[in-house]
C-alpha cells in the first residue's frame, strides 16, 4: 500500500484559525501600545518642563513681586501696572503670562481676566479665595511680557517638527518654516506658576510661599475665557466630622456642580487645585493646593431633580483643613504639578 505524505485540508484551516487569533490580539493590542507610547511621551514633556521651569522662576526673579505686572485696558489700551505687595493682605498669585497677553480685563459680569481662576466672587461671598493673575516685567513698549516673550520662556521648544520625504530610504528632513530661519517646534507642552502663603512653616502673615509649577499638554493657546477651559467647582470632603487637617495627603471627597460639563473629564491622573480660606492668628488666610485625582466613580450623578450632579473622588497631595468651605478648580490640560516652598525675595543684599 502507497502511503501519502502531506497535510489535510483540516489540518491548514486550523492553522489558519491558530494565526487569525494571534493576529487579532496583535491588533487589539496596538491601539493600547499607541496610547501608552503617546501618554510616556506627555509625562516625559512634563518632567523635564518641570525641572526646567523651576529653573527658569530662579533665574528669572520672577519669585521678586519688583519684576511683577499687572494689565490694565485703559481706554480700549493696554497698560503694565506694577504689582504693590503688602504680606498684611494674604494672597496667592498665579504668573500666567501668555493668558494675561491674551484677555483683556473682563469679559461681562462672569470672568474677570485678573483672576485665577477668572471666575468672578460672588457677591453673597466676597471673601471667596481667587489668585491674582500676573505678569512679568519687560523691555517692551507696555512694559510688561508679550505673547511672544512669553512662549519663548513658558512654552517647550524641544519638540521639533519634521517633515516626511517621499522617498521611504530617505531621512526626516527638520522644518525651519516659510523664512527658513528658525527650527519649528510643535509647541504643545507649556507652563504657569501659582504661589500660595505657606502655613507649614508659620501660621501668621509671612512672604514663605508654596510654588507650583503647573504642566499643560496642548493648553488652547487662544487663552478663551468660557466654562471649559477652566472650571469652578463645589467640593465636600467625605469624612464624618471635618476637623483641622483630616485630609490627610488628600482623602476622598465630593465635586458638586450645577453642569455635568464641569465633572465631564475628571478622572484618574487629573489634577485638581482646591481654595479654601484658613484661619490664623491674625485673618483667613487664603489657601490654594494643587491635588492628583487617583481614582472616580465611572460617571458623575444626578440629584432627583436633576439640577445638580455630583462624582466621588480620590485625591492625593497635601494635607487639608477639611473645615474650610472649599472651591476646586479643574483645568482638563493639566498633566503635571511640581510643588516646592520659597521665600519671595522681597529684599536684596544690594539695596534697601
Amino acid at each position: 500500500m502507497r502511503i501519502r505524505r502531506g497535510i489535510t485540508l483540516l489540518e491548514v484551516m486550523f492553522s489558519m484559525g491558530v494565526i487569525a487569533i494571534g493576529l487579532l490580539g496583535v491588533i487589539a493590542i496596538l491601539p493600547l501600545a499607541l496610547h501608552q507610547v503617546g501618554r510616556g511621551r506627555v509625562l516625559d514633556n512634563a518632567t523635564r518642563v518641570g525641572q526646567n521651569a523651576a529653573t527658569e522662576f530662579r533665574v528669572r526673579y520672577m519669585g521678586a513681586p519688583a519684576n511683577w505686572r499687572v494689565a490694565r485696558t485703559v481706554a480700549a489700551s493696554r497698560r503694565s501696572v506694577a504689582v504693590s505687595l503688602d504680606l498684611r493682605i494674604n494672597q496667592g498669585y498665579c504668573i500666567d503670562p501668555l493668558f494675561v497677553s491674551t484677555q483683556f480685563d473682563t469679559n461681562g459680569a462672569t470672568f474677570d481676566a485678573r483672576l485665577f481662576p477668572y471666575f468672578t466672587r460672588p457677591a453673597a461671598n466676597s471673601n471667596a479665595p481667587r489668585m491674582n493673575r500676573i505678569s512679568l516685567a519687560a523691555s517692551s513698549v507696555t512694559g510688561m511680557m508679550q505673547w511672544a516673550g512669553a512662549e519663548r520662556v513658558f512654552v517647550l521648544q524641544d519638540e521639533l517638527v519634521f517633515d516626511i520625504p517621499e522617498e521611504k530610504d530617505a531621512p526626516p528632513i527638520q522644518n525651519f518654516g516659510k523664512s527658513g530661519a528658525n527650527r519649528m517646534y510643535n509647541g504643545s507642552t507649556s507652563w504657569l506658576a501659582t504661589l500660595s502663603p505657606n502655613l507649614d512653616v508659620t501660621n501668621q502673615i509671612h512672604d514663605a510661599y508654596v510654588l507650583s509649577i503647573v504642566v499643560f499638554d496642548n493648553r488652547d493657546m487662544t487663552m478663551p475665557m468660557d466654562a471649559d477651559t477652566e472650571r469652578l467647582i463645589s467640593v465636600d470632603w467625605l469624612t464624618s466630622t471635618p476637623q483641622p487637617f483630616s485630609g490627610l495627603g488628600g482623602g476622598d471627597l465630593i465635586l458638586d456642580s450645577a453642569s455635568l460639563d464641569d465633572l465631564i473629564g475628571i478622572q484618574s491622573g487629573k489634577w485638581i487645585m482646591l481654595m479654601g480660606n484658613t484661619p490664623t492668628n491674625v485673618k483667613p488666610m487664603p489657601q490654594f493646593r494643587w491635588y492628583r485625582v487617583v481614582a472616580t466613580d465611572s460617571e458623575p450623578v444626578a440629584n432627583a431633580t436633576a439640577t445638580r450632579f455630583r462624582l466621588n473622588a480620590t485625591v492625593q497631595g497635601p494635607d487639608w483643613d477639611t473645615r474650610m468651605a472649599t472651591e476646586a478648580v479643574f483645568m482638563p490640560g493639566v498633566v503635571a504639578v511640581y510643588d516646592r516652598s520659597i521665600r519671595l525675595e522681597t529684599s536684596s543684599l544690594w539695596t534697601n
